[in-house]
């Protein structure tokens, strides 16, 4: 089985009784109408335009601008519509949302890498448990709106809700968590049960 498609509304309850499935990466996946949803408010910091700068460098594609202030918001939908872009030319024999997890993967480091990270998560160490602790701090010095919650976590596993996350579901934030699963030297691997086009949970399973 897989990652069940999104339902039409946004505001929808969580149901804790729904299945955890793995990413359906061959389902359709209309780019447009997502971002047509994304609210125009929304915002991502710069540093993650500047990593994908760098995934647009290697497929002779260019941003513009050149370089962006780390720490300043920029708007999320046109990052995300540069994300769509960029991952197609990068990837081009994957599926949509594929391509676009695999750009999501680089997003832990990118944070992780950044001075704001490096403080960040300077108390959890090389930890992936403490380091998904500090989840909600995580997503809040990334993006806006939106929450991040560690709902529950266990020897191996750890359940993470986001709400509000428009930043690819069922792609991107796929990528994010299997990216800080890999960054401590651990495999796993990420389900996910879907609620709207920005609320999901995800089970994330490392050994």
């Amino acid at each position: 089985m897989s990652a069940q498609p999104l339902r039409n509304d946004v505001a929808v309850a969580a149901d804790d009784a729904l299945p955890f499935l793995p990413p359906n990466w061959n389902q359709e996946f209309d780019v447009q109408a997502h971002l047509s949803r994304v609210p125009t408010t929304a915002t991502v910091k710069g540093m993650f335009w500047n990593d994908l700068q760098k995934v647009a460098c290697s497929v002779g594609a260019v941003l513009s601008p050149a370089r962006y202030a780390s720490f300043h918001d920029y708007p999320l939908v046109d990052y995300m519509h540069a994300v769509a872009e960029v991952s197609g030319k990068a990837y081009p024999t994957l599926p949509t949302l594929q391509a676009i997890r695999n750009v999501g993967v680089r997003g832990f480091a990118t944070l992780s890498d950044s001075l704001a990270g490096r403080v960040l998560f300077a108390i959890a160490g090389r930890d992936l448990p403490a380091t998904l602790g500090l989840v909600s701090e995580a997503y809040k010095r990334c993006l806006s709106p939106g929450t991040a919650r560690l709902a529950s976590l266990e020897t191996g596993s750890a359940v993470i809700e986001l709400r509000s996350i428009w930043n690819f579901t069922l792609g991107y934030q796929v990528g994010v968590f299997e990216g800080a699963i890999g960054y401590f030297g651990h495999s796993g691997r990420v389900q996910v049960r879907a609620f709207s086009p920005c609320d999901a949970d995800y089970l994330l399973e490392w050994i």
